[in-house]
Order: C-alpha cells, then sequence, then structure tokens
C-alpha cells in the first residue's frame, strides 16, 4: 500500500514539471542566438532588426575547462538573482505558472493523498494486504511482534520486492517500447510512411536556408512567450486531467495520464541521441547554413524538440479522448507551438518537420500498445494515424 501512495503522488508532479518545465528551460537557452554576419552599411547605421538579437561575446561560447568555474557562478549568481527580474522577457508567465501550480498543489496535498491512498494506478501490480501502512503507522506491528515474539522481516522483503518488481516491470515496458521504436521503420508496413517522411524531409532540407530569407527578425520574443502559452496550457490541461482521474477514481483520465507520461520518457530517450548525433546549427548559428555535426553543445536544432514533445502528448490525448473538438484543440496546441518556433528562428523549417513526424509515431505507438479496449474507441480499431 506504501507503493500505491507514493509512486502515483511523485509520477503526478513528475509529469506535470517535466510538461512545464521543457519549454521555459529550451526557450530560455535559445533566447539569445548568435546572428548570421549580414552586411553592414559604410556609415556603421545599425539594421531595424539588428536590436531584436543580441550577439553573445564569442569568449563565451568557447566550452573549455578552464572556464567552467567562471561560467558557474556567473550561471548561479543570475538563477539567486531572477526574483529581481520577474517582469523582464516574460518571466512572469512561467513564474505565475510554478506558483499557481504550487499553491494547488499544498491546497489539495491532502485530499489527492487520501485518494491515492485508496486507489491504484497501476492496477496490474500487486498490492500489500490493505490496511498495512496503517497499522505500520500506528505502530501495531510493531505490538504485535512484541506479543509474539515474531519477526516483521518477511513483510519488509515482501514490501522491498514488490518495490523492485515495479521499478523492474517499469523499466522493462520502457526498453521494450525502445525496441519497438527503434525498429518500426524497417518493418514493411511503414515503408510507405518512411518514403514520404524522408521524401518531405529532404525537400525541406533543400530549401531550409531559401525559407528562412523570408522568416524576419522581429518579433521573436512575441513567437516565444506564445510558444510557452501553448505548451504550458497543454501539459496543465493533461496534468489536471490525471489528477482528476485520481481524485475521482475515473480509470480512462488516469490511464490518460500515465500514458503521456510514459510518452513523455519515450520521446526524450529518442530525441536526446538525435540531438547530440545530429549536432545542427541553428539559423543564427555560424554561418548561418544550419550544417550538421558543427554544434558542440547538447542543445542543437534538429529535431525540433517543442514540435516532437506536443505533437506526441497531443497524439496521446487524440487517441484517447477522439471526439473531433479534442482533437481539433490538442493539435491546434502543438501546431501552434511548433510555428510560433520556427518564426521565432529557432529552428529550420526540417527541423519541426521530422520534431512533428516523430512525435505523431511515438504518441500513436505508445498508445496502441498500452491503451485499454475498455475505455477508448480508438484502441479498439487500432488506428495508427493522427485521428
Amino acid at each position: 500500500m506504501v507503493r500505491s501512495l507514493v509512486a502515483p503522488r511523485l509520477l503526478t508532479y513528475f509529469s506535470l514539471i517535466l510538461a512545464l518545465a521543457l519549454t521555459p528551460m529550451a526557450s530560455r537557452a535559445q533566447e539569445m542566438p548568435v546572428p548570421a554576419p549580414e552586411p553592414q552599411s559604410s556609415n556603421n547605421t545599425a539594421s531595424p532588426n539588428s536590436s531584436s538579437h543580441v550577439t553573445p561575446d564569442p569568449a563565451d561560447l568557447e566550452v573549455s575547462w578552464r572556464k567552467m568555474p567562471t561560467r558557474f557562478l556567473h550561471d548561479e549568481k543570475n538563477m539567486w538573482l531572477f526574483p529581481t527580474k520577474v517582469g523582464e522577457h516574460g518571466n512572469w508567465l512561467p513564474t505565475a505558472i510554478v506558483i499557481g501550480g504550487t499553491a494547488a498543489f499544498i491546497k489539495s496535498d491532502s485530499p489527492l493523498e487520501r485518494k491515492v491512498r485508496q486507489t491504484d494506478i497501476f492496477s496490474e501490480y500487486t498490492t500489500r494486504p490493505p490496511g498495512t501502512f496503517e497499522r505500520d503507522a500506528r505502530g501495531e506491528d510493531s505490538a504485535e511482534q512484541g506479543a509474539t515474539g515474531s519477526s516483521p522481516q518477511p513483510q519488509m522483503q515482501t514490501q522491498k520486492s514488490d518495490h523492485e518488481g515495479l521499478v523492474m516491470r517499469s523499466v522493462k515496458r520502457t526498453l521494450e517500447d525502445q525496441k519497438e521504436l527503434y525498429l518500426t521503420p524497417f518493418k514493411p508496413a511503414n515503408f510507405k510512411w518512411d518514403a514520404l517522411v524522408l521524401g518531405v524531409t529532404g525537400a525541406l532540407l533543400a530549401t531550409d536556408r531559401h525559407i528562412e530569407k523570408h522568416i524576419g527578425h522581429a518579433h521573436y520574443t512575441f513567437y516565444q512567450a506564445t510558444s510557452d502559452v501553448a505548451i504550458a496550457g497543454l501539459g496543465a490541461t493533461l496534468g489536471a486531467v490525471w489528477i482528476w482521474g485520481i481524485k475521482g477514481d475515473h480509470p480512462h483520465a488516469k490511464e490518460t495520464g500515465v500514458l503521456e507520461l510514459e510518452t513523455l520518457v519515450n520521446t526524450f530517450l529518442i530525441y536526446t541521441p538525435m540531438q547530440l548525433l545530429s549536432a545542427r546549427q541553428r539559423p543564427d548559428e555560424g554561418n548561418g547554413n544550419g550544417d550538421f555535426w558543427k554544434h558542440h553543445n547538447i542543445n542543437t536544432s534538429f529535431p525540433g524538440g517543442h514540435a516532437m514533445f506536443t505533437f506526441a502528448m497531443a497524439t496521446v490525448v487524440s487517441h484517447e479522448y477522439p471526439q473531433k473538438w479534442v482533437q481539433v484543440l490538442a493539435y491546434s496546441a502543438a501546431t501552434i507551438v511548433t510555428v510560433t518556433r520556427f518564426m521565432a528562428r529557432d529552428h529550420w523549417s526540417s527541423d519541426m518537420f521530422v520534431g512533428a513526424a516523430l512525435g505523431i509515431g511515438i504518441g500513436s505507438h505508445v498508445f496502441h500498445a498500452h491503451c485499454d479496449p475498455k475505455l477508448s474507441d480508438s484502441c479498439k480499431h487500432h488506428v495508427r494515424w493522427i485521428f
């Protein structure tokens, strides 16, 4: 019973924090890209768009162990002074979300805890006998041990075994998903989708620079803020659905929350190695050509992370609740995030297309691999595409 109390509660918090934190971390890291060199007039008059991006000192871009302590202290100073800059650069929005979410959790901690004790999201896992947690809290087991001379060691071993079983099942399930996801493109039934994605990606790679020339530098902070609002709204809504499912013991809502969390984990495990391997420069980095294998940090351009994560989440909720209005809202939020990140010159068009395609594929796989046919019509029909 201890497991059923702790695990769902931690997973609920982790799901919301992960969904809401994806955007602020990336958007702040991308807020000061290095603009491509532009010809300067003879009178050194600045271009109207030149003030929209700040050029970092080239020395700050150098990666070395020698400069790490200084940069670490500089970052710590900025983080500790963040409360004094809440009103700058749209920082009020993530601050309001964090404070509001924390207050909501504090207010609902006690009733949520009581509900979680009475339910278990992971119904396929065994639980300890009812009342074990309460007896432990009241010390009745210790009193029984003193009266009978028996040892609580078997119960402790059972609890440890249950906990290890939960962890091992979760790890095994994730590894099985990863295996299937990496093998999916090589299955003959998916060759048509492979050809479509590769064809469109190749066309966009060939025209990325031409497309980017028509995207101005103005209003990039507005586009980033719009993206933040859309992804925060989507993540907060899905987190609220999960909490509602836990508090009201609604199996469909609980399944939605669990599958959303598993989708985020699986997306991250595919997104991260692709970022490291591609090492693509962003539109305003380097020579401005979007070269691959040139970016020396983790946060690279290909594939588009915001598009990948938001379309993965939107796909799961659109399969769980196949009503048209739900699908329109979910995919509209994901599309807004994708388009605004592109308009903010954080990614190339090919980055966003590949991110969206991968997100849809990952979300569809996780849903159909673990959905309950009794809860969703999409699971019965085994739909493999967006709708």
